[in-house]
């Protein structure tokens, strides 16, 4: 859809292909001029069959039918040439592929008769607008580079260069050349700024500002956008504007101005319906829906996912009774030329009937011998006119059938948009019901961490990024104070969503009840007693998960004085990293996990640490390290701790600050694998 809509723009700058349309009207006043030739009918059926192919594909081909039928009584290579590309355009856009193609080949076999650069150059160019219109991009780059080849040896036509210019960088962006593409648009800035070409330098501007959005580069995106605005807005060009918008949407989306993106994709959704473009219109609703579900406003987006699903089923229908229409069209077509051979035929046995008679009046034996043939002529016209007859019996039954064949397949089709319609309401409420539940459950989740006062409280240079994968985390982290001692404690339960976050309500409560009420305070034998209970807990349930449970890191700080803490840690399968004397350590902890059924004698290990003012504590779940890229690579253990190492020096903020760009960049648009949680504590 992306390149169709850049296509469509650009043949809004670059079209009609054989000089500057007229006004319409004044067309079709010529075109029922008397004594008009049929050299000019055939340039005026091409020029409105040009005119019809963005907004009436039906007209468009019915114009182009027209001259096709003259230009092969008359035989210009040239006209042909001119027809075949009207054609080749008009199935194009109505997404008639196969017969967009045969016209496009016909275009480009007369163009090769003509000898003449630039019309070969113009049909090459119009074959890549229709391989690329499919979604083809190298066939369409080949013809578009092709065409270029032609040109510019010669020179000369500069708008037609330009043109291709675009072309090719746009095939290049589809194709992911990113560097050729700039080089091209690049090519085209020039041209256009030599020739005062407004238009096409406002477009190179806007495709040059895509790519770098692509490329990740959304500050040169911005910027390039930004200027091809206001060089499209001096030429009131609006039908730019909705993607100018959407564009710089995505741009301020990947930068994180969540507000901005939100204003842009709205205010592109706005300028597609001044237009009336339901391309855009789609485009600018997507967009909505993926921005309202990241930032997680899931009812918003729910409305515009439904939206985009209703204006697809509408474009839908639309496209079959186009399909439908254009059929039409090429079927009553075909039978007006069946009439009209029919009637050449009656004229020419009249023509011969008539010299027959006019022989008979030289002699009364020429008039025997006339009156002879004609009446073995008038026996054979007989049997052909009865021959003909049946045949157009059985024509109108064929069509008859047709007609009913296409009944059948409108009730269907209303059918199956009745069933989907049916299908959406349910799929909203059901949808509803789900996401109230869960936001029931974040909320119940969230109340139960740690807030950011009592947090601070507790450890007053810290930060923490939590972002869970679902609405609802598997992942955890929990805290408590008994007079000197201050634990933590950080776990990732098995699976994420629903699963994980019933495990971490069992962790918070089971917790709560070893450290809180049995007043157990070592960290090996918390973890210990925190296994049996949810071993039990599992097992009782009725689970049938060998592998459900929870990895868990938790610490216990003991205050010795105002320089010196001293920290126990015991885990269960999650490190902990800490700054000591500006190096970076790591306690890997016991290799176990608490819960699973397999393991009832387990043992933890402590590890005590005696750490100064200024060190750097790092608590992390596995969700940081497990982030996927565009490429599915991981963002790695390794990489991390080099990221720590680097970073600890600086402040709490800056930390985060870092660690969440980092992930930003290392993601893009890929989704969570796991939920992640990362806490760092300064002592």
């Amino acid at each position: 859809m992306k390149s169709k809509l850049v296509l469509l723009l650009l043949f809004c700058l670059y079209i009609p292909l054989y000089g500057q349309l007229t006004d319409i009207d004044s067309l079709n006043k010529k075109l029922a001029e008397e004594g008009i030739t049929d050299s000019t009918r055939i340039e005026l059926l091409c020029q409105l069959s040009e005119y019809y192919y963005r907004n009436d594909n039906e007209k468009g081909i019915d114009y182009g039918l027209q001259a096709l039928k003259y230009a092969q009584n008359l035989g210009s290579p040239l006209l042909s040439n001119k027809v075949h590309n009207a054609l080749a355009l008009n199935y194009t856009t109505g997404s008639i592929y196969d017969k967009a193609l045969e016209h496009a080949m016909l275009a480009y076999d007369f163009a090769k008769t003509v000898n003449d650069v630039d019309v070969l150059a113009l049909t090459l160019k119009n074959m890549s607008f229709t391989y690329h219109y499919q979604g083809k991009y190298s066939e369409s780059l080949k013809y578009s580079q092709d065409a270029l080849a032609l040109l510019r040896p010669k020179g000369g036509n500069d708008l037609l260069i330009n043109t291709l210019y675009t072309h090719v960088g746009e095939g290049h962006r589809e194709l992911k050349n990113y560097d050729k593409a700039l080089e091209a648009y690049q090519k085209g800035i020039l041209i256009s700024k030599k020739n005062n070409f407004t238009e096409q330098l406002a477009m190179h501007k806007h495709n040059m500002g895509c790519a770098y959005n692509d490329m990740g580069e959304h500050l040169k995106a911005i910027s390039l956008l930004n200027e091809s605005y206001k060089l499209f807005e001096s030429i009131n060009f609006n039908y730019a504007f909705s993607e100018h918008y959407r564009q710089k949407g995505v741009a301020y989306k990947s930068l994180g101005e969540e507000e901005l993106a939100q204003q842009a994709f709205l205010k592109a959704l706005e300028e597609a319906k001044v237009i009336r473009s339901r391309g855009y219109e789609k485009q600018a609703l997507y967009s909505l829906f993926q921005h309202y579900q990241s930032i997680g406003e899931f009812e918003k987006s729910l409305n515009y996912h439904i939206a985009v699903k209703d204006l697809e089923n509408e474009l839908l229908n639309e496209n079959n009774e186009r399909h439908l229409a254009l059929l039409r069209v090429q079927h009553g077509l075909e039978q007006k030329e069946k009439a009209l051979s029919l009637q050449e035929s009656e004229i020419e046995k009249q023509r011969i009937y008539q010299w027959s008679l006019l022989g008979a009046v030289t002699s009364l034996f020429i008039i025997i011998l006339v009156l002879f043939v004609s009446y073995k002529l008038k026996s054979k016209s007989n049997k052909q006119l009865s021959e003909q007859k049946e045949l157009l019996h059985a024509q109108t039954q064929e069509l008859q059938t047709q007609a009913e064949e296409l009944n059948q397949l409108n009730e269907e089709i209303q059918t199956q948009r009745d069933f989907l319609e049916k299908n959406n309401i349910n799929l909203e409420a059901s949808n509803k019901k789900m996401l109230d539940s869960l936001q029931a459950g974040k909320i119940i989740q969230q109340a139960l961490l740690p807030n950011k006062v009592e947090f601070r409280a507790l450890f007053k240079d810290s930060f923490s990024i939590y972002k869970p994968k679902d609405v609802v985390s598997g992942d955890f982290y929990w805290t408590s104070k008994h007079d000197n001692r201050t634990y933590l404690a950080v776990f990732d339960c098995t699976g994420h969503g629903v699963p994980g976050a019933f495990l971490t309500l069992l962790g918070y409560s089971m917790l709560n009840q070893i450290v809180n009420i049995e007043k157990e305070s070592k960290p090996s034998l918390i973890l210990e007693a925190l296994h049996r209970k949810m071993s039990k807990a599992l097992l009782e349930g009725g689970n049938t998960n060998k592998d459900a449970g929870m990895d868990i890191g938790l610490a216990c700080f003991e205050t010795k004085d105002e320089d010196n803490v001293q920290v126990t840690y015991a885990s269960a399968k999650r490190p902990l990293y800490y700054i000591h004397n500006l190096a970076l350590e790591k306690v890997k902890g016991t290799a176990k996990s608490i819960g699973q059924e397999k393991q009832d004698d387990v043992r933890f290990e402590d590890f005590e640490l005696n750490l100064h003012h200024g060190d750097m504590l790092y608590f992390t779940t596995d969700g940081y390290v497990d982030a996927p890229s565009e490429d599915r690579k991981r963002f790695g253990t390794p990489r991390f701790e080099n990221v720590l190492s680097e970073i600890h020096l600086s402040t709490l903020k800056e930390q985060k600050s870092v660690l969440k760009e980092l992930l930003e960049r290392h993601m893009k648009d890929e989704s969570l694998r796991d939920d992640i949680t990362v806490l760092g504590i300064r002592i």
